[in-house]
């Protein structure tokens, strides 16, 4: 197994500062605004004005890999292009030979969690620079190894999606027989 740093293995850096892009010709674009914490490919967006002109490092492509500079540790694949990703997010754009599955894992996990909190700043609010992300070191087996690691953890996420929904739904089934119980609504 190599050890190798996240910038020998990718592309990386942050999304665009949206508020200094003043330009005429502008389309209605989906911006990321959150990603979830727990779910890796859960994430929140809002529809904005964006500049035709935006540079195409900052639209997003199939299996990006985005972090929150913000709240470290929120780690999100995007399966959809177009979307724009802005400045509290650094963008992982991984080299061929690596696989996205495997690595939004690897990055969800103690291990890369341990290794950044060694580069987060600031006592109240943690944030981490892109630039920080670059010289992080990762344990990675050959690229066959990944991607059968990656498709069976691929299906453990899904399997836990579904727990929680589960859960979720028979929170909701709980509540709804107490309250047609007790005559509630």
């Amino acid at each position: 197994m190599k050890v190798k740093k996240l910038s020998e293995i990718s592309e990386i850096h942050t999304g665009v500062r949206l508020n200094r892009l003043k330009e005429k010709n502008t389309s209605l674009r989906k911006v990321i605004k959150r990603i979830s914490n727990e779910d890796i490919s859960k994430y929140e967006y809002s529809i904005e004005s964006v500049p035709d002109s935006i540079n195409e490092k900052f639209i997003s492509q199939k299996n990006d890999i985005i972090i929150s500079l913000l709240d470290p540790g929120s780690v999100c694949k995007l399966e959809k292009e177009g979307i724009i990703i802005p400045m509290q997010f650094a963008i992982i754009r991984l080299h061929e030979n690596y696989d996205a599955d495997f690595m939004i894992n690897l990055l969800k996990s103690s291990l890369f969690k341990k290794e950044l909190n060694k580069l987060v700043e600031g006592s109240g609010l943690k944030i981490i620079k892109s630039t920080y992300l670059k010289e992080v070191k990762l344990p990675l087996p050959d690229f066959d190894k990944q991607q059968k690691t990656g498709e069976l953890l691929k299906l453990i996420e899904r399997k836990i999606i579904l727990n929680r929904k589960t859960i979720e739904l028979e929170k909701q089934a709980k509540e709804a027989i107490l309250n047609k119980t007790i005559g509630g609504n």
